[in-house]
Order: structure tokens, then sequence, then C-alpha cells
């Protein structure tokens, strides 16, 4: 019994992250402890987006990763959007 409540919290927290994450859109700034996120492309699974020490720093590597992911990732870093 006590399995499938962890299940279905687990799931039930998957799916309020995935509509939480689509607050996320190109173009935005996050600022995370120290350092900035700027999302360059938002597709349907996944996210480029560039880490920065300051906001209008340039010649950034693109990165790509799963838009879960960096929810969490944001989430975790108490990340304000700039």
């Amino acid at each position: 019994m006590a399995e499938t409540q962890h299940f279905v919290n687990k799931l039930f927290m998957k799916i309020v992250d995935q509509q939480e994450a689509k607050k996320l859109s190109a173009g935005q700034l996050w600022r995370a402890k120290g350092h900035y996120v700027l999302i360059v492309a938002l597709e349907n699974l996944c996210v480029q987006f560039k880490l920065m020490d300051a906001p209008n720093q340039t010649g950034e590597r693109t990165l790509t990763g799963d838009i879960d992911t960096l929810w969490r990732y944001l989430l975790s870093r108490k990340a304000t959007l700039v």
C-alpha cells in the first residue's frame, strides 16, 4: 500500500513539474545563486540555454538539456526571473 502511494505521489509531482515548467519561454533570463541562465530556445522536450556569470556576458556556449531537469535546477537554486 505504501509503495502504491509513493508511486502516485511521484507521478503527481512529475505532472505538477511539467505544468510549472511550461512557464519557461525563450528569451527569459533567470538569476540563480551567483550566475544567470538565459533560455535561448524551447522545444517540446528539450531546451537550449546559456550559463553566464553576468547578465550581459557574451561568447558563452549554448547547452542543451531536458526541460524538466532545467526547471528542477532553477527551483533548487531558488532562481528568480530577471
